[in-house]
């Protein structure tokens, strides 16, 4: 879905100029690192400060600009591999393109001494062993099954964290924004990490039931395309209601300015010194 979830809320929780670093990474030579998170070290902002203006717009941009190869990387190239490979060899040979692709995004990052999160790490393996069932039972059905199963148990654990009263979301949204405890004990704040939690659950729900359908429906080659389309435009869906419902919260908290308050000298300065913000925890040069 993984990975564009709450930064509205949680951006919405900071001053409008705040001293940041990276969580314990460095750069090397003119690569930068991929900084995933951002630690906050002092607000310097006065209390009096407007509150910063963002757009719904605005936000799409950043997570557009931030997650766009990430998109690229592990789900649009290995998927285009795959059909291509599929319709001039076979399937075996479609299998073995796509887990070397993984595993060269993996020695690249070494390569380049870019930090290797441990959740690719997993999905390699997890790849690895879905390669290994499906090769070894000569079934493609087999192998695109594994992830409709992986995306229900996702899926129920989204639920699960609602009923104990620990919405997945909350964990996840330092990943994307920084949070005071503050902010993420407000009501209305802690209401939008159980919607977002219960909307990413439907989310799962949704992609699962409309990939096994294609699955079950269609011929090979045809289902790969489709399930791309299928799969990304349910996921998009819910990266717009996400974000909707996030820039509502933070107007209605007052926490950003709302639409047609922004000044017209200082809001665009808040502006730009939230997106320099989320810049550093982009990917890249």
């Amino acid at each position: 879905m993984g990975r564009s979830l709450d930064p509205e809320s949680g951006g919405s929780a900071l001053p409008a100029r705040l001293p940041i670093v990276p969580d314990g990474r460095t750069r090397a030579g003119s690569h930068a690192s991929v900084l995933t998170r951002v630690t906050v070290i002092e607000p310097v902002a006065a209390a009096t400060a407007d509150p910063p203006f963002l757009s719904k717009a605005s936000v799409l941009r950043i997570l557009i600009r931030r997650s766009g190869g990430h998109v690229a990387e592990a789900t649009l190239i290995p998927t285009a591999l795959f059909y291509v490979w599929l319709t001039a060899v076979g399937t075996t040979a479609a299998f073995i393109a796509a887990l070397v692709w993984s595993y060269g995004a993996v020695l690249r990052r070494v390569a380049w001494r870019r930090p290797v999160p441990t959740i690719l790490l997993l999905g390699l393996l997890g790849l690895t062993v879905r390669t290994v069932i499906a090769i070894a039972n000569d079934s493609a059905f087999i192998y695109f099954l594994q992830p409709v199963l992986g995306t229900m148990v996702m899926a129920m654990v989204f639920i699960g964290s609602i009923v104990i009263g620990r919405p997945l979301i909350a964990r996840l949204a330092n990943d994307f924004w920084p949070l005071t405890p503050e902010v993420k004990s407000r009501p209305r704040v802690t209401a939008l990490f159980r919607r977002l939690t219960a909307l990413w659950a439907a989310v799962n729900v949704l992609t699962a039931a409309a990939t096994l359908t294609l699955l079950l429906c269609l011929p090979l080659a045809t289902f790969v395309a489709v399930k791309q389309f299928a799969s990304m435009s349910i996921t998009v869906a819910g990266i717009a209601l996400t974000i909707d419902l996030s820039v509502r919260t933070a107007r209605r908290e007052g926490l950003i300015a709302q639409t047609g308050q922004q000044p017209e000298s200082h809001g665009r300065h808040e502006l730009g010194t939230t997106r320099g913000m989320l810049a550093e925890a982009a990917v890249g040069p």
